[in-house]
């Protein structure tokens, strides 16, 4: 099973599990919003910046989690954070689903840590695209073949996952410390949970192909 060490600390200490989190977050990605549409600075004050956390503003290593991608300034922006949220809920909700209060905790925990640390060795503020990139990229590993549509196209979630696999590649390869500081934390994060899974996987084909056992 995929994270199956997950599953053995949540023994252990399962009930540091956080409830409710697709609706939690997605709440506050909302709220987040509004206030920013009020106050713009407000997001200067959520976002993960490493001179701030280091005189004391701690809350910026989870506060950045609920930054939306766009101001809701006007109609067609406030759409897009429409989709942004149903999106976010949709993936964390099936998260949940699959895996439990608990495990998708650790995941998002790890997601936001890693991609803490990033920012605090490179010294750049950062957004949540990273962790939320990483969460798209475990949904595509438990339902890879859900269909979302995109201008009207049906695409399978595998071949979205391939390109994110692809473009946090080009990352690692032609981006800067930042950037693949950050790639790197993605590709931490989920192979912390589906290393074991694609390894079987990866046995399962070679032996299907006649390879040594």
């Amino acid at each position: 099973m995929d994270g199956a060490w997950v599953d053995r600390l949540e023994r252990r200490i399962g009930f540091l599990a956080a409830p409710d989190l697709p609706r939690f977050m997605s709440g506050m990605t909302v709220l987040v919003g509004v206030l920013a549409l009020l106050k713009p600075e407000f997001f200067g004050v959520l976002m993960l910046d490493p001179d701030a956390v280091k005189h004391g503003q701690v809350w910026r290593l989870f506060s950045f989690l609920s930054i939306p991608p766009v101001l809701p300034q006007d109609l067609f922006s406030a759409l897009w954070l429409g989709l942004w949220v149903w999106f976010l809920f949709g993936c964390l909700q099936t998260l949940e689903r699959v895996w439990g209060e608990f495990k998708l905790t650790v995941f998002l925990f790890l997601a936001a840590a890693g991609t803490a640390a990033a920012a605090l060795w490179t010294g750049v503020p950062t957004g949540n695209g990273m962790p939320i990139l990483a969460c798209f990229l475990a949904l595509t590993r438990v339902d890879p073949e859900r269909i979302v549509l995109i201008y009207f196209i049906p695409v399978k979630m595998r071949w979205l996952a391939n390109l994110a696999w692809l473009w946090l590649g080009l990352q690692l390869v032609t981006g800067h410390a930042h950037q693949r500081a950050l790639a790197l934390s993605v590709a931490a994060t989920y192979l912390l949970f589906f290393w074991e899974g694609h390894h079987r996987d990866l046995k399962t084909a070679w032996r299907r192909r006649g390879g040594p056992r």
